[in-house]
């Protein structure tokens, strides 16, 4: 089930934030994670009022796609999650969306 929000708070917000923080770490190794580690608050501040589209299964949040206007400013699925069709369905949700 995919949700679209304009805002975002409590559990919630500290899943996105958590699958945004691992996915950063895991992609970009090449980067010092003291770097991510260190962004984590603002950007876990900003995706709390950014329009997001949020995929969940059995009622948990497995990614989400962050939209600037029509730009999409980011696409993250939790690790276990890749390869199972959740980044294919946010994109299209948020083409529908658009």
């Amino acid at each position: 089930m995919i949700t679209h929000v304009n805002q975002l708070s409590g559990p919630d917000l500290e899943r996105v934030a958590q699958i945004w923080l691992k996915a950063n770490l895991e992609a970009h190794s090449f980067i010092d994670s003291k770097y991510w580690l260190e962004n984590f608050e603002s950007v876990k501040s900003q995706l709390s009022v950014s329009e997001l589209f949020i995929f969940r299964s059995d009622n948990q949040i497995t990614g989400f796609l962050g939209m600037d206007h029509s730009y999409i400013a980011g696409l993250f699925v939790a690790a276990q999650f890749r390869g199972q069709g959740v980044g294919s369905a946010l994109i299209k949700a948020a083409q529908s969306a658009n």
